[in-house]
């Protein structure tokens, strides 16, 4: 992925980027790999090692970078596969798939909002 963590060297860098600084960058994404490893049974590299063709995101660090920069970027698919060297379908499907493990670790983390009440009063 033409991304990278590494290139990001400043917490202004972090913050306009993912929205979050690298402290808190990397507490999500302690909560975001397992999810990750429940849902798919096994870790990216482990699935990148038995995959005989290139991925373009090759860790739950590169995929969680990723989620967080196409939602504040706020670019068109084929805007964002473009500067992170993937296609437009592909950047579409890895967003979604991000998002979803995105949810379960807010979920697990117990800090998602809450979406439907039942009554008024819950509201």
């Amino acid at each position: 992925m033409k991304l990278s963590i590494d290139e990001l060297t400043t917490e202004r860098q972090w913050r306009s980027a993912t929205g979050y600084t690298k402290e808190k960058f990397l507490n999500l994404l302690a909560s975001f790999e397992p999810v990750y490893i429940e849902k798919m049974g096994e870790s990216i590299e482990s699935i990148k090692a038995k995959s005989p063709g290139t991925s373009s995101i090759n860790s739950c660090e590169e995929l969680l970078l990723f989620t967080l920069f196409s939602l504040k970027a706020g670019l068109t698919y084929d805007n964002l596969g473009f500067v992170t060297g993937m296609d437009g379908s592909n950047a579409k499907r890895n967003q979604d798939f991000g998002i979803s493990i995105l949810k379960e670790a807010l979920q697990a983390a117990g800090v998602a909002p809450k979406r439907e009440f039942g009554s008024l009063e819950e509201f």
